[in-house]
């Protein structure tokens, strides 16, 4: 754990160096290059893990995951759920009155 905690220091210290007005100039690439290859830590799996997790986070935020499904049928009951047929809702102004963006609702006639 003290070996892993230096490590990161060190490496905090090579990434966070102050910059010039320029940004980076090359001798710091050089050093963290050089760091990398002596320590026998490859950059490869560490990018493409945040490469994967990056594309994670975009298709979860894309994706509609807390999305219902409502149900409105004639003889249904506006004090239940709507979230199954079983439990379907009577009116549409019930369905006004709780349904938001991406939601689902199906009607049934009979």
């Amino acid at each position: 754990m003290v070996f892993q905690r230096a490590m990161v220091n060190h490496m905090a210290q090579l990434f966070l160096q102050p910059r010039g007005a320029h940004g980076a100039c090359p001798e710091d690439n050089k050093t963290r290059n050089r760091y990398f290859e002596t320590h026998g830590i490859s950059i490869l799996p560490l990018m493409r893990c945040a490469l994967i997790f990056s594309l994670f986070l975009i298709l979860l935020s894309a994706s509609p995951a807390w999305a219902a499904t409502y149900y409105v049928k004639n003889g249904g009951n506006d004090n239940l759920d709507g979230l199954s047929d079983a439990t379907a809702w009577a009116t549409v102004a019930k369905v006004q009155a709780t349904v938001t963006s991406g939601d689902t609702v199906y009607f049934r006639s009979q």
